[in-house]
């Protein structure tokens, strides 16, 4: 699984950064110069044109816009410097609509904060023509075609955002010239092309995000100019070739992402060296050649997320020296080997994702000691054993995905005390016992699949206690009796599988709701066939028949007849005391499959007692559709006693 998106920590989130704007604001008007003072005609007409071409009154707030000639600096939004327009805010503010080609005139701008709008079309080249500009903040609309080559003339420029809107076309190279420009955003949009070369010249770029667009070719081979970089992200477009060895020469950078791309090769010499390096999300590329021995190295990652490659080769057995990791995706990466017990060491450790791997062997036993641990997926592996310590050391634990391994062992019941866990996923290996049962247990449930287990005995009563629970999947396992009335209180319970069972229940409201969530469920259980009796007997034989039960799969299992003799027995014995035969009677018989509704014993003995029952058997199933690694023995029926005539 990928690492989500997020900002790197040493740059400020958007209210933090309207609040010191709202400050630097403040501090404009009570400069000299600044405030109430009538502006240059022209820069009041490109005020009005902004005004009537976004929908003016239809903003959030527009008090002052259109009053008398002097008036502008105290429209809201508005700032005034030294005579001219030096701020215009009006970010999440209704405008609707798009920008005037006059906004060009308002050469004195020193922010121009026009996020989160409805705005739409393209970018007028006029912006090329803010020669004072710092920070252009445009994100958040829907603007469209391409970014227009003039912006390459904004010397001052220090911030650039124009992400989240629909912008086409090429980066322009002339943003390479841009020698201020310390943040550049232009994610999620639709832009195409190479990278400019010149990007790799920008002498104080701090932030890098182009991620959600379609650009194509290489990274650049030489960064010169990124000495102070501290977040690249290019995530989520379609560039290919190799992680130029250069990146490991950016000392600074604190975030690395270029996940789902078409990268290729090993990657880089020298990664170790970024000592700065808190998160890296590499997944979803091309990436060969396994993890290599210096990334232990970075002492102060956090995050690494290098799944959905070919990546291959064996998790370092030094992992445990990465004391910062919190969160490890390595899933489909083909690695092999496995689970090094160093990996007990790492205590900030909060997500594990090694899911669809080749990893084998048990898990060590200082994986119980990971007690932070938040979310585990482990699913797909070859992973074999008990659980250390039944993962009771596992408290924090809100998601456990282990299906698709070979486990064993009891099934950990600690995991119901845990009161955070949502999700259990355990289906698909051979865990075996019960299913832990008490009250208070299961306290935030969502989700148990334990399908296709070795799980014996009877269903738990406390489960009924699980208000959250939504899915409820027991097939294919051995579990047996009644099924609890208690499960009726499963109030937000949408889908329930207990096929391929012996249970069944006697009461009718829990039948018809059992019917309505598993419609099929009493045809999958294996239970003995109905209406017992003799259909003929003579001295040395007798026939016996039945009415069949409706198993959907009649070839999968068969009846057993099990007889004994009894010639001491009392004719007046009652027969629910009738002692039961075993399995391995003295006398039995089987039939070839669940269709048969009689079967015969042969070689009995004359003028004798016999006790007989039958049993229905599912034997264990290699099956792509409907495996089952249990033999599934039904109940007897209730004894039947028959005597064979003397001769």
């Amino acid at each position: 699984m990928s690492g989500l998106k997020q900002i790197a920590p040493c740059f400020p989130s958007r209210e933090i950064r309207a609040s010191m704007l709202g400050l630097v604001c403040w501090l404009l008007a009570a400069l000299p110069g600044v405030g109430q003072a009538q502006i240059p005609a022209n820069e009041r007409q490109a005020l009005l044109d902004l005004y009537a071409q976004t929908n003016g009154p239809d903003w959030i707030e527009d008090s002052g816009w259109g009053g008398p000639p002097g008036s502008e600096c105290g429209w809201f939004g508005v700032t005034c410097l030294n005579g001219q327009v030096g701020d215009l805010r009006l970010a999440a503010n209704g405008l609707s609509g798009s920008l005037p080609v006059s906004i060009g005139d308002l050469d004195g701008l020193l922010f121009l904060w026009l996020s989160f709008n409805d705005l739409g079309g393209p970018l007028p080249s006029s912006l090329g023509n803010l020669a004072r500009l710092q920070y252009l903040y445009l994100d958040g609309n829907a603007f469209s075609g391409g970014i227009p080559a003039s912006l390459g003339q904004l010397g001052a420029l220090q911030w650039l955002l124009l992400h989240d809107n629909q912008l086409s076309g090429p980066i322009p190279s002339g943003l390479g010239s841009l020698s201020e420009l310390r943040v550049l955003r232009l994610y999620d949009n639709q832009l195409s092309g190479s990278l400019p070369p010149g990007l790799a010249s920008l002498t104080s770029i701090e932030e890098i995000d182009l991620s959600g667009n379609a650009l194509t070719g290489a990274l650049p081979s030489s960064l010169p100019g990124w000495g102070q970089l501290r977040l690249l992200d290019l995530s989520d477009n379609a560039l290919t070739g190799p992680l130029p060895a250069a990146i490991a020469e950016l000392v600074r950078l604190e975030r690395l992402a270029i996940q789902r791309n078409q990268l290729k090769g090993p990657l880089p010499e020298g990664l170790g060296g970024l000592a700065a390096l808190r998160e890296l999300y590499l997944d979803g590329n091309l990436i060969g050649g396994g993890l290599p021995a210096e990334i232990v190295e970075l002492s102060q990652l956090e995050i690494l997320s290098l799944g959905d490659n070919p990546l291959g080769g064996e998790l370092p057995s030094t992992i445990g020296q990465m004391s910062a990791l919190r969160e490890i995706y390595l899933g489909d990466a083909e690695l092999a080997g496995s689970i090094p017990s160093s990996l007990g060491q790492l205590d900030e450790l909060e997500r594990l994702y090694l899911f669809s791997n080749q990893l084998e062997g048990p898990l060590p036993a200082a994986f119980n000691q990971l007690s932070g641990l938040v979310e585990i997926n482990l699913a797909g592996n070859q992973l074999s054993g008990a659980l250390p310590g039944g993962l009771s050391g596992l408290v924090q634990l809100e998601r456990l995905w282990l299906e698709g391994n070979r486990f064993s062992g009891p099934f950990p019941a600690a995991v119901a005390e845990f009161q955070a866990l949502s999700s259990l996923r355990l289906q698909f290996n051979c865990f075996s016992g019960p299913l832990p049962d008490g009250p208070g247990q299961w306290a935030a449930l969502v989700e148990l699949d334990v399908r296709v287990n070795c799980l014996t005995g009877e269903l738990p009563t406390g489960l009924g206690e699980a208000a959250s629970l939504e899915t409820l999947r027991l097939s294919a396992n051995d579990f047996s009796g009644s099924i609890p009335s208690e499960w009726l209180a499963l109030d937000s319970i949408i889908a329930l599988d207990l096929y391929d069972n012996r249970l069944d229940t006697d009461d009718p409201t829990l039948i018809a709701w059992l019917d309505a969530l598993n419609p099929s469920w009493a045809r999958w259980q294996t239970r003995p066939p109905e209406d017992l009796s003799v259909a003929a007997v003579d001295a040395t034989s007798v026939t016996l028949s039945w009415t069949p039960i409706d198993y959907p799969l009649q070839q999968a299992g068969y009846y057993h007849v099990s007889a004994e003799s009894d010639p001491s027995l009392f004719a007046d014995r009652f027969e629910s005391a009738l002692p039961v035969p075993p399995l391995d009677a003295s006398f039995q018989a089987a039939s070839t499959d669940y269709s048969a509704s009689a079967l015969s014993l042969v070689d009995l003995v004359p003028d004798t007692v016999y006790r007989v029952v039958v049993r229905s058997i599912t034997p264990a199933r290699v099956d792509p559709v409907f495996p089952q690694q249990n033999t599934l023995i039904s109940r007897p029926t209730a004894v039947l006693q028959f005597t064979t005539p003397a001769q």
